[in-house]
């Protein structure tokens, strides 16, 4: 009799067990969706950065080596100040050396007026591999040239990088788009969505970004200043009587209108000044009669000196 209770607990456990493996099965197969979306979400940026840094440092080779197996990229740009004869035909042959070297014309502007004041400004893009020809020929124009400079800037490690970050995020958009696929509920596939539109905005920007830069590396900037050239010194003797007749009669009417001006401002204000001058002869003549009364009461209290008797 002792055996079988024996036998009944030992098969009670086994069914538990049983059980409890089932469950746990069944449990890991109908895992939530979302949970794995998330693990897979986490797996993309880590790849994300993985991935930039590979791209950025060029596999086993390092950075050093991604540089070196890019071709320098550098952004020259040129500025000249020139004095020229014309400066609004300067400006036409300017523009028609860009065009005819492939370049354009970003930027014109003229400010001033008279010959001393008049001046321009100009911005022109040619390409690089012939910046240095298209400042020869723009010298050229000019009467003078008052200063030039060149500059140059290496950028290589700056565009390596901006492609390497491209590369990254459209690796990053391949893969929310294979989640999208894979996405089973709604709410799944509204996040995979906001991802994959915040990556692809990333992509639009980085992409704006490298296109100015190899802008600025293919096309070189050169920005002018121009000034009249100032007029030489005449030494010649110069006699215009006609002209100065005519001057002087202008000046003798202007001084005939200016005395006209001052007459007739006279007797339109001469009741003013007469009230004026009245006034003023009033107000002396009150202060005067008391002025004078004091100062004869104080005479007469004065006493009188008498003279030295003589010997």
């Amino acid at each position: 009799m002792s055996k079988y209770p024996t036998m009944r607990k030992t098969f009670l456990c086994l069914v538990a067990c049983s059980i409890a493996a089932t469950f746990g099965c069944s449990y890991k197969k109908a895992a939530p969706s979302g949970l794995a979306q998330h693990a897979e979400k986490s797996e993309i940026v880590a790849d994300r950065v993985s991935g930039y840094m590979a791209a950025k440092l060029g596999g086993d080779g390092g950075e050093d080596k991604s540089l070196a197996s890019t071709e320098q990229k550098l952004i020259r740009t040129a500025s000249l100040d020139l004095v020229v004869n014309d400066i609004q035909a300067t400006l036409n042959d300017v523009g028609s050396l860009a065009s005819a070297k492939g370049g354009y014309v970003e930027e014109s502007s003229t400010n001033g007026e008279g010959q001393n004041d008049f001046n321009a400004s100009m911005k022109i893009r040619v390409p690089a591999a012939h910046l240095d020809a298209s400042l020869s020929e723009i010298k050229k124009l000019a009467v003078r040239t008052l200063r030039e400079s060149v500059q140059a800037q290496d950028v290589t490690r700056q565009y390596v990088d901006t492609e390497a970050r491209l590369r990254t995020m459209r690796a990053e958009e391949q893969q929310y788009l294979t989640i999208l696929k894979r996405a089973s509920t709604v709410k799944d596939t509204v996040e995979v969505t906001e991802k994959l539109g915040e990556i692809r905005t990333e992509i639009e920007q980085t992409q704006a970004e490298l296109k100015s830069l190899v802008l600025q590396i293919d096309m070189s900037l050169i920005t002018i200043s121009f000034r009249l050239r100032a007029p030489a010194a005449s030494t010649a003797i110069v006699w215009t009587p006609r002209d100065t007749v005519k001057s002087s009669l202008h000046d003798l009417a202007q001084g005939i209108a200016d005395w006209a001006d001052v007459l007739l401002s006279l007797l339109i204000e001469l009741p003013l000044i007469l009230l004026w001058v009245a006034t003023i002869g009033i107000a002396a003549l009150i202060i005067w009669k008391p002025s004078r009364f004091v100062w004869r009461r104080f005479r007469k209290t004065q006493p009188i000196s008498q003279p030295a008797a003589s010997d």
